[in-house]
């Protein structure tokens, strides 16, 4: 347990939580309780139905679960799993539930299918946070473009074809590297100068990252400070509307149409940032310290690395746009 101000906070098999109370003895109450329950669920003496499992999940997990696909995940999977125990939530189930509302396929890469696997996700998460189980989900084959990347030239050529919006979010994912759901859930709250902290609870590993800002970044956010249409608590908005990523598929498929640049997904910005820092000799372990790739074979290497260590490196990207804008104009 610790205390944030005059308030408790405790930690349950690495989730940590509010225990909403300024008393000692009662959130030390709350804390046995929670811990004998998470026993309960490792060792299968616990096996909740599917509601009270997903509002289990939501409670402790709070700033996920007001992220707006969770949200979504959990409204559409209420009429078909409601009732069922978890043990009851089985591969073929899922795997039924979602063929009747999807075009899916186990074989071809189809459109609908990352789609899917996030709705897949969301019930693996539930499942092993409210007991013992690891149900081996079905998962299916993403789209060609996924690990894609651009050349700068192309960069320029999408971005000319971009309204100004996505151009803004789409810059800033490439100048950062960070995932989809963390640029388009990127907070004012998060920024700190010229660098951002994700939460822990929007990480792989659990553990928040400080990311460096390089100039591109920072030009991009004082921009959208600057922006006369600006949401109170999202940095990156579709029309002063927070952006989902259904929209942002459709707006990124309609510039990369107008580009002329086949098979590439939001999901590239992330393998660009990577392929332009390789291409400059940056280390892997660095790349994916600044990236927030987490492997279980890259964590010992760059945990020594702090926020200014990596900002040379960040900068790289500014290096890499400036240089190749620079010889465009002279030529």
């Amino acid at each position: 347990m610790y205390k944030r101000g005059d308030v408790w906070y405790i930690s349950i098999g690495g989730v940590r939580q509010s225990a909403r109370t300024t008393d000692r003895e009662r959130a030390k109450a709350l804390e046995h309780k929670l811990n004998a329950e998470a026993w309960a669920r490792r060792n299968g003496l616990i096996v909740p139905p599917w509601a009270q499992a997903c509002l289990s999940w939501m409670d402790d997990n709070p700033v996920l679960a007001r992220i707006y696909l969770n949200l979504k995940h959990s409204k559409w999977w209420k009429p078909h799993l409601t009732g069922k125990r978890l043990d009851a939530i089985t591969p073929k189930l899922v795997h039924a539930i979602v063929s009747q509302h999807f075009k899916v396929s186990l074989t071809e890469p189809i459109g609908p299918n990352s789609t899917v696997n996030a709705y897949v996700g969301f019930v693996g998460r539930v499942v092993r946070h409210g007991s013992n189980l690891n149900p081996k989900l079905t998962y299916y084959p993403k789209p060609r473009g996924r690990d894609r990347w651009l050349t700068v030239e192309e960069w320029r050529t999408l971005a000319g074809a971009m309204k100004p919006d996505l151009q803004d979010i789409s810059l800033f994912a490439l100048a950062t590297g960070l995932r989809e759901a963390n640029v388009m859930g990127l907070q004012w709250g998060w920024l700190h100068g010229d660098w951002l902290e994700i939460p822990a609870e929007l990480t792989k590993t659990r553990k928040p990252y400080g990311i460096p800002l390089n100039r591109t970044a920072r030009a991009v956010i004082e921009a959208r400070r600057q922006n006369p249409v600006r949401h109170v608590q999202n940095v990156f908005t579709n029309g002063g509307k927070p952006w989902y990523a259904v929209s942002l598929c459709r707006l990124l498929v309609v510039a990369v149409g107008a580009a002329g640049i086949p098979a590439f997904t939001f999901h590239g910005f992330r393998h660009t940032f990577a392929s332009w820092l390789a291409q400059k000799g940056v280390s892997e372990a660095i790349r994916a310290r600044l990236g927030c790739w987490s492997t279980s074979s890259m964590t010992d290497h760059y945990a020594h690395f702090d926020v200014g260590s990596l900002r040379p490196y960040a900068e790289l990207i500014d290096g890499v746009l400036t240089a190749r804008q620079t010889m465009s104009l002279a030529g």
